[in-house]
């Protein structure tokens, strides 16, 4: 790979340290090395153990855990030197391990259970750690050694050749960082892939496209560094990562979650939705409820039908017959302001902003080449002051897609105040009845149309965001409201 770079034009330089990297006026970056500086439009880190290290020299959070792996390489077998074909790769749940063919022998790698942990107690690798591998722990491997000896009994047949053992990388839910660095342009993160080189040359292709053309030609919103927040702690990494360690071979069912590093985001009704027996999924580091259990029970996963489907049956004719309130307080929000904010939406959103006070309209922010960035609702509470709504999910990407899309001099200010404000949903045929009991607004369809939205007084608490919106296909308002 490095012989195919040189030769369209690559510059290597190797054994030549990087001690810092900084932003230029020019909105270029200096990298610093023990050679000299460089200075480049475009900087990805791709460091490996140190990734963490190397991101926090630009402020940036990096959810990565240098997790201890091993694989274990057998001594050269006959029936393995006589076989026509090389063996295919095995990934096997009963002893969580992978096996193939090596060097006419096995290879082994198993991700042990009770004993897997981080290296080095969680700190990053020295800087003058430059062999790759650290001392061997081959008894806590046995067990799975035994189980792999079960699966192909090959393995239990010759002695043992070598045994690798080293750092490999792992993000809290196991799939690499590949993609625009949060909040800072042209910072490219490409590491934390604990699958390794398998994925290098596919993964190295379509970051390239996404630098060059703005896209890649398939969807890599699943690697998107930014799927992680600040709430993505060196502790939540570490103790998530370790469970991801351990479940590489798990098969989860149907919306099951692994159950480490929860509860770091909640709306301020999440104690009360528990007491009523809310079972939540993590989204974004917020805990949402899914469905109720009436009986307090968990869920229980199953690839069949759960025990929430009657549950979730109950409320769904809930709403439809009658009325139900949902809390939806994940919503990434923001508030555009300034002089020239309708211009600045206007420009940037397929779908015409709002022109008067009140208006809602949903849209879409557009690749140069059309593709579908980001989709988000669009209030307009003042002639210069618009509130926007998006996913859960897209806090920071969609803050970036607004910052990087203003143009020098535009007078524009960007807020993201997704921790301001909580969000109920009410809907039902029965809304416009509950929540004219808790409001003097007229809530009729001649006064507050549909993609409209009002500030009123809601049960005593002024200045209710009223937006007559929502997604579930029923009559009903969402009620933007203080989070606190």
């Amino acid at each position: 790979m490095a012989a195919g770079a040189r030769q369209i034009g690559a510059e290597i330089y190797r054994r030549t340290r990087v001690t810092d990297i900084k932003p230029l006026p020019s909105g270029e970056w200096e990298v610093v090395t023990e050679r000299g500086n460089i200075i480049c439009e475009h900087v990805v880190n791709s460091a490996g153990s140190y990734c963490e290290v190397v991101g926090s020299w630009s402020g940036l959070n990096v959810p990565i855990a240098n997790m201890l792996h091993h694989y274990v390489i057998t001594e050269p077998l006959q029936e393995i030197i006589d076989l026509p074909k090389e063996l295919p790769v095995v990934r096997d749940p009963y002893s969580n391990s992978y096996l193939r063919e090596e060097a006419n022998g096995l290879l082994v790698g198993p991700y042990e259970t009770a004993t897997a942990h981080v290296c080095w107690g969680g700190a990053p690798p020295a800087w003058d750690f430059e062999s790759e591998l650290v001392p061997a722990e081959l008894d806590r491997l046995m067990p799975w050694l035994e189980k792999a000896t079960e699966r192909l009994p090959l393995v239990g047949k010759t002695g043992v050749k070598s045994v690798i053992s080293g750092a490999i990388t792992h993000t809290p839910d196991g799939v690499y960082l590949s993609g625009p660095a949060p909040g800072v342009r042209n910072y490219w993160m490409h590491c934390g892939a604990s699958i390794g080189i398998a994925h290098g040359a596919g993964a190295g292709t379509y970051l390239a496209q996404w630098m060059v053309h703005g896209q890649a030609e398939i969807n890599m919103r699943e690697f998107d560094p930014r799927r992680f927040g600040n709430w993505a702690t060196k502790q939540y990494t570490q103790a998530v990562a370790i469970e991801d360690y351990q479940h590489m071979y798990y098969c989860y069912a149907p919306a099951e979650q692994q159950q480490a590093g929860r509860g770091l985001r909640t709306s301020t009704l999440y104690t009360q939705l528990a007491r009523q027996g809310a079972q939540f999924s993590q989204v974004f580091g917020w805990e949402r409820p899914r469905w109720y259990s009436p009986s307090g029970v968990g869920e229980r996963f199953s690839w069949v039908r759960s025990n929430w489907w009657q549950p979730v049956r109950e409320e769904a004719l809930a709403v439809r017959e009658r009325v139900g309130i949902m809390d939806l307080s994940t919503f990434a929000k923001y508030e555009v302001s300034g002089a020239d904010a309708f211009e600045f939406l206007q420009r940037i959103c397929a779908n015409r902003v709002p022109a008067k006070n009140g208006g809602i309209v949903l849209t879409h922010l557009l690749t140069p080449a059309g593709y579908i960035e980001s989709e988000m609702t669009i209030t307009r509470l003042a002639p210069d002051r618009f509130y926007l709504l998006s996913a859960a999910v897209a806090q920071l990407h969609d803050k970036d897609q607004l910052e990087w899309r203003k143009r020098p001099g535009e007078r524009v200010s960007i807020a993201d105040v997704t921790d301001d404000y909580g969000v109920l949903v009410l809907a039902g045929p029965r809304a416009r009845e509950v929540l004219s009991v808790t409001t003097a607004e007229d809530l009729s369809s001649a006064e507050f149309r549909w993609l409209t939205a009002k500030e009123s007084a809601v049960a005593g608490v002024s200045a209710v965001r009223l937006l007559r919106v929502n997604y579930v296909g029923e009559l009903g308002w969402e009620l933007h409201i203080p989070m606190a």
